[in-house]
């Protein structure tokens, strides 16, 4: 329920100003029921999410009646023989009406001091739980904007070289799950998690992707922007990362964002 959920979101916002906790960031994810009046076809989901949502990773896996469905514009780790990569993405702001507004919002996402300490907390993580794999350091690029149809997020890919002896699975346990999907401290957020969100998450967020039989290679991405449907039947999730100034309303606003890209692959509407 959405009050519940209102509470949860002042709750944490109280923990993190609280100075006895150590709490920076969490991410807190809600549910939407959508009901259609025919039966849902995972094929048409997938086309509908190909067309319409660039710039993402589109999935999905099946069993029986039911799957899990979605197009997720997070990366969480890339593995070539030489090097890992990964990618900040936190922070978000709606797309414009038009090209000149899209930028204005881009332009003040750039700039805003809630959503650029949100991604700086996760760019923080990602080079610390990796700094003991890789050598040299990671190399980054500038802070930027990432585009989808509904809303834009900032933007940081990271990369560095794999030290040899390091599997690929062993970097994937040690990022999951990222500030983006639990919070920070890792092992606080996901505790203050399990005790406040009013809702289990299911797959919701799980490492999703592949791994290289003949090579320890591979790529996986954060499970986010998704579903779970039966029948006629979808259960949608949606996260926001909670911090000292964050409002509960705004909050809520972003989850109604998050929601739209499997709301429109789901009806369609293109």
């Amino acid at each position: 329920a959405v009050p519940e959920w209102l509470q949860a979101v002042e709750d944490t916002v109280q923990a993190i100003k609280e100075p006895t906790t150590d709490l920076t960031k969490v991410v807190l994810a809600r549910q939407m029921r959508l009901t259609t009046t025919e039966t849902i076809r995972s094929e048409a989901v997938l086309a509908h999410l190909s067309q319409q949502q660039p710039n993402t990773y589109v999935f999905a896996m099946e069993h029986g009646e039911t799957f899990f469905i979605g197009a997720t514009p997070e990366r969480l780790l890339k593995a070539t023989v030489d090097y890992f990569e990964t990618v900040s993405i936190a922070g978000s702001a709606p797309r414009g009406q038009t090209e000149a507004e899209d930028q204005l919002l881009a332009a003040a996402l750039l700039q805003d001091p809630k959503n650029t300490h949100e991604h700086q907390v996760v760019v923080d993580r990602l080079t610390h739980a990796l700094s003991s794999l890789i050598e040299g350091g990671f190399h980054s690029e500038t802070r930027a904007v990432i585009k989808n149809r509904d809303i834009q997020h900032l933007f940081l890919p990271l990369k560095g070289k794999r030290q040899t002896a390091v599997s690929f699975l062993t970097a994937v346990q040690k990022l999951h799950p990222t500030p983006a999907l639990g919070g920070e401290p890792k092992t606080a957020a996901v505790l203050w998690i399990k005790a406040h969100e009013p809702n289990s998450r299911g797959m919701y967020g799980g490492p999703f992707g592949w791994l290289g039989i003949q090579e320890d290679i591979g790529e996986f991405a954060v499970a986010i922007r998704s579903g779970v449907v039966t029948q006629n039947r979808a259960t949608l999730y949606a996260g926001c990362g909670i911090v000292a100034d964050s409002q509960a309303v705004d909050e809520q606003q972003e989850t109604r964002l998050k929601f739209q890209p499997m709301r429109r692959g789901i009806i369609g509407d293109v």
